[in-house]
């Protein structure tokens, strides 16, 4: 139901009560529209026309004159607000008589599952985790650190920058499993993968088959550490960065 539907609705019940005709409120009123008298005419001198006061967001019902008793007002009450939730919950970025709209925050996102979203964000975390984790495995157990810093002198860059590498993906994994400032450790891990992408993998092509490894495995895990960022911290977390955000 409309807005204005809502409106006509609680004008003809207003109307019925004040004519005492209780037991007919919800009947249709047949009266040809050119022989009735306008519900929202001037008042003349001397003429007392009962109002309506335009309903708040919280079922504010209507005003009161002293000619109704209390037990039609309670009707009238209920079937504002019963009204007030209905066009709330169809329409709910609306705010039906005022002028304030609500907050994200305050709406029912019904795209996120509320429930399970926080342990989608820590399986994402701790899996991101566990191949950081898996990777400085490799980089210590199999390349060895020698190699590596080799490695990373072969494409020009620095050898300190290769232990810089190995510490951020170390305590950064660490930090994801855990769930230590989440969000804001996988940034500088984000970066880290989209350097692999520039200065090692971009130029083998896309395939992380091809020799050399392609740029696809790369851009993937920079991507989630990215939906990470998006997402906050979720369940379990140790040091919730959202937390001291607010």
């Amino acid at each position: 139901m409309s807005l204005p539907a809502c409106k006509s609705w609680v004008a003809k019940l207003w109307r019925k009560l004040l004519d005492g005709n209780q037991a007919h409120v919800g009947a249709v009123d047949s009266t040809p529209m050119n022989t009735r008298t306008p519900m929202w005419r001037k008042k003349s001198k001397g003429e007392s026309i009962p109002s309506i006061k335009r309903a708040s967001s919280e079922g504010t019902a209507l005003l009161r004159p002293k000619s109704i008793s209390n037990d039609r007002l309670e009707v009238v009450d209920r079937s504002c607000a019963m009204m007030l939730r209905t066009l709330q919950k169809r329409d709910p970025l609306r705010q039906v008589g005022g002028t304030n709209q609500p907050t994200i925050s305050e709406l029912e996102i019904n795209m996120i599952k509320a429930s399970t979203a926080p342990y989608a964000a820590l399986l994402l975390r701790v899996s991101l985790g566990i191949m950081f984790l898996a990777h400085v495995g490799l980089k210590v157990f199999v390349f060895t650190i020698p190699g590596f810093v080799g490695y990373f002198g072969s494409l020009g860059l620095p050898a300190i920058l290769a232990y810089a590498v190995v510490a951020l993906e170390f305590f950064g994994g660490l930090a994801l499993i855990l769930g230590v400032y989440a969000p804001l450790v996988a940034l500088p891990l984000a970066l880290e993968m989209l350097g692999t992408i520039v200065f090692a993998h971009g130029a083998n092509g896309w395939l992380f088959t091809n020799k050399g490894g392609g740029w696809e495995f790369p851009a993937f895990w920079m991507v989630g550490l990215i939906a990470l960022y998006l997402l906050g911290d979720g369940a379990m977390a140790l040091k919730p960065a959202q937390r001291n955000a607010t």
